[in-house]
């Protein structure tokens, strides 16, 4: 089975590194080429034998500079889906980061299981926003008063089962669907068939659109702690 070809930008070698061997661990995923920035990366992209499926930046060196890198990258090769991985929770900082591009935005206290989910609904899905993030986005809608994404249909209407709900709450933590399925005491099949059957009900795509349903309708976790 071909794997899909990472690409691992960030300055510092131990962190490459350590992104290197746990990424190489993923069933789906190699690390194929490295490089110490984004423009390093833009630079050398020529001379690689086969342009990588995704570029993971590690954002610990200039935030300009990485985020006018995904810009060119979004433009030049849309077919390099960017991640970004950093320590940062500043609200302006996630928000600048995915307009200008990135399908993902990581902490780095994320767990290996969140980074494996992660890439793999951006693989599927195009793009992957974790609880914490989303609520980043939240937030800087909020301090730039924009105007809340309110919710059109209710949940009655919906048709939520009380089980449903709970999945729905969960999502709103920090938990990677394995841990939610080990919490609600239900197989990781069981737990993919609630999120398509949610999905399907709410005409919704990925989970941070679950999580903006959450948010406008009570149910989110003002906390996004593991329960």
């Amino acid at each position: 089975m071909r794997k899909n070809t990472v690409a691992i930008i960030g300055e510092h070698l131990l962190i490459r590194h350590g992104f290197k061997l746990m990424i190489n661990s993923f069933e789906k995923f190699q690390v194929v080429h490295e490089a110490i920035n984004g423009i390093d990366f833009i630079q050398n992209i020529s001379k690689l034998k086969n342009i990588p499926d995704f570029a993971i930046i590690d954002l610990s060196s200039a935030v300009h500079d990485t985020l006018a890198a995904i810009r060119v990258l979004n433009i030049d090769y849309p077919q390099i889906r960017c991640l970004i991985i950093s320590a940062d929770e500043e609200a302006t900082v996630v928000f600048d980061m995915i307009q200008a591009g990135a399908k993902a935005y990581l902490l780095k206290n994320s767990s290996a299981d969140l980074v494996e989910e992660t890439l793999n609904d951006v693989l599927q899905l195009g793009a992957s926003f974790s609880p914490i993030v989303v609520e980043k986005l939240l937030e800087h809608e909020r301090n730039n008063d924009k105007a809340k994404i309110v919710a059109q249909k209710s949940i009655i209407l919906m048709g939520l089962t009380v089980r449903e709900i709970e999945f729905i709450k969960l999502c709103c933590t920090s938990n990677s669907y394995k841990q939610i399925a080990i919490i609600m005491e239900i197989s990781p099949r069981t737990v993919d068939s609630f999120r398509q059957d949610i999905f399907k009900k709410l005409n919704i795509h990925s989970r941070e659109e679950l999580m903006l349903f959450a948010f406008d309708n009570g149910l989110y976790l003002a906390k996004n702690t593991k329960e």
